[in-house]
């Protein structure tokens, strides 16, 4: 799955003005941006658990070989290491009853499911291809995840699959040409939003959980999409700062505008705030802000963005 930053496309849009978006709506103006880790090297890829009470996130400190997943309670603490593997684990993903935990396995390239309280792993797929990005369905029924299932190349044209929890096999949402990834399933569990480059770079695209013509969410660019539960917004990241935009599209909102490199938001169980990582030169640490709109697109171009822009591109 081609996570690359294309070559810098800066629609019109990313410089719109005031934001009025948000009178009336969920966002608090309040309690303001908290840091929740502060262990030396990369925290990322956040995960809230269903109960509010603590978050898994991937990291490399000490006890680790390359990323595991660890868990943090969200009022902040002493986290507890709940892999070991011989290679990174990514995504964390929570069943809707907070028992299990989904993720990408990166030496077997495949999904893998772990009890919450800590235990034994079990492969979820299996294929030959590069199976991430797992999604647990509202219900608690299925997962879906991106795969490359059928290529050789790990980053060649990646699509949507969803997979059955108990006994059946996967079938394709997706089919595409481009890469169609990183799934987030709508509270009521009838649409998907992901991210695609169908439209010439990364964007956010939905389609039906059972299938249909996908429609686009936002011109900008974005990746890594999660829907809140309250099922009014959806959050991204867009040029490494935090957005969120109303899950039937319209303008999108900066949350958090800055020098620092925002990845990787998830959202808290009252939709009320967002826990995502935040990265500067080789650290990397997981933050939590509650929903306070920037009032203008004033992200600053620092040489940090602009070195990973390059990077990435």
């Amino acid at each position: 799955m081609n996570r690359r930053r294309p070559n810098c496309v800066r629609p019109a849009a990313l410089a719109a003005a005031t934001i009025v978006l948000l009178s009336g709506s969920v966002f608090s103006a309040s309690a303001g941006l908290r840091q929740l880790t502060f262990a030396p090297g990369i925290d990322s890829e956040p995960a809230w658990s269903p109960s509010g009470n603590t978050i898994v996130f991937s990291s490399g400190r000490p006890g680790s070989v390359g990323l595991d997943l660890w868990d943090i309670p969200a009022g902040g603490g002493a986290a507890v290491q709940l892999t070991s593997g011989i290679s990174n684990e990514y995504g964390a993903s929570w069943s809707p009853d907070g028992t299990t935990i989904a993720y990408y396995w990166a030496w077997e390239a495949d999904v893998y499911l772990i009890p919450a309280a800590g235990g034994g792993e079990s492969a979820f797929t299996t294929d030959p291809g590069g199976d991430t990005d797992p999604a647990w369905s509202p219900g608690g029924a299925e997962i879906a995840f991106t795969s490359n299932r059928g290529f050789e190349a790990v980053d060649d044209d990646a699509d949507i699959w969803i997979q059955p929890v108990e006994g059946e096999s996967p079938r394709q949402l997706t089919v595409s040409p481009a890469d169609d990834e990183h799934p987030t399933w709508s509270p009521d569990g009838g649409t998907i939003a992901f991210v695609s480059d169908r439209g010439g770079f990364p964007q956010l695209w939905s389609i039906p959980s059972t299938g249909g013509t996908p429609t686009r969410i936002s011109d900008l660019y974005a990746i890594q999409p999660t829907w809140s539960p309250d099922g009014r917004w959806i959050a991204f990241i867009s040029d490494y700062d935090l957005y969120v935009i109303p899950a039937e599209g319209g303008a999108a909102v900066p949350v958090t505008s800055g020098p620092e490199l925002d990845y990787s938001p998830s959202w808290s169980p009252s939709s009320t705030e967002i826990v995502f990582m935040r990265r500067v030169g080789d650290e990397g640490d997981l933050w939590i802000t509650t929903l306070e709109a920037v009032p203008t697109r004033s992200t600053s171009w620092s040489r940090i963005k602009r070195g990973a822009l390059n990077r990435d591109r």
